[in-house]
């Protein structure tokens, strides 16, 4: 079922990493289509560390209707995400909401470097925030909506590196492709058969993360000079077009439960 099936429907929508990049896209391309698809009764919940004030304010310009709050949280500190989520859930209820949607976007690259160098605290902390933490949010939100929401819908943010080994980036790699097989597992124990589960790949966008990798000293030359080479022949992804296919394909449900899709054709990846 379309979540657009019904304009009067009331819509929440959850975003983590919502305040730069691809997560910030993502926000604003909601907002862009709740306004085109005139859907009048919808929330959004942005979370992130830092100040999310741009985004929001992107937001409203696309849809001056749009009900819009904003939670500064750390999702690598675990001591404070249940009571911070709690909070979260009992002010925007299942019960308010005909269609709950989670952008499980933040995420870090972790250590760049050869994989046999890595200490425990630099894994501990890659894991806690790649993965220990998105596996949590995901799971507490599918428990917590799925049971009263005519739909629930999870998009997980993917990576190429999910399914193919990029030298000096192992701990970038292993918690994208725990989240890819957690979030599959996720989808085929649905009880309730309303909850729906997209494995997302965006594509190497023009983000932070790529400007980060094309100059860091540590990482594989070649795959340095793969991600130089996506800016030189002006091949990066643009974060707004593939965020926009990305809630296409969410609002429309146009995908099977636990699939995976890439935005890029993963043949495009050379080196």
């Amino acid at each position: 079922m379309s979540i657009l099936a019904s304009s009067a429907s009331p819509v929440l929508l959850f975003a983590t990493g919502a305040s730069k990049g691809l997560g910030k896209a993502i926000a604003v391309s909601f907002a862009k289509a709740f306004q085109k698809k005139k859907i009048t009764k919808a929330q959004a919940v942005l979370m992130a560390r830092s100040c999310m004030d741009d985004t929001e304010n992107l937001m409203v310009q696309e849809h001056n209707a749009l009900q819009i709050c904003q939670r500064r949280l750390d999702l690598a500190d675990l001591n404070t995400l249940e009571p911070k989520f709690q909070d979260i859930w009992t002010q925007f209820p299942p019960s308010s909401a005909t269609h709950a949607l989670l952008i499980n976007c933040a995420g870090t690259t972790g250590t760049v470097g050869p994989t046999s160098h890595l200490t425990l605290t630099e894994i501990e902390k890659a894991t806690r925030l790649n993965l220990v933490s998105k596996l949590w949010v995901s799971s507490r939100f599918a428990q917590t909506y799925s049971p009263v929401c005519a739909t629930t819908t999870i998009a997980n943010i993917s990576s190429m590196c999910s399914i193919k080994a990029t030298p000096t980036m192992a701990l970038y790699c292993a918690t994208s492709a725990g989240r890819d097989i957690f979030h599959q597992v996720l989808a085929q124990d649905d009880d309730n058969n309303n909850l729906r589960v997209l494995n997302y790949a965006p594509g190497s966008c023009d983000t932070d993360m790529q400007s980060f990798l094309r100059t860091h000293d540590s990482l594989d030359s070649h795959v340095q000079a793969y991600c130089q080479s996506l800016e030189t022949d002006q091949k990066l992804v643009d974060p707004n077009e593939t965020a926009d296919e990305l809630v296409r394909r969410l609002l429309d449900q146009d995908f099977e439960s636990g699939q995976r899709i890439e935005y890029t054709d993963v043949s495009t990846y050379k080196y």
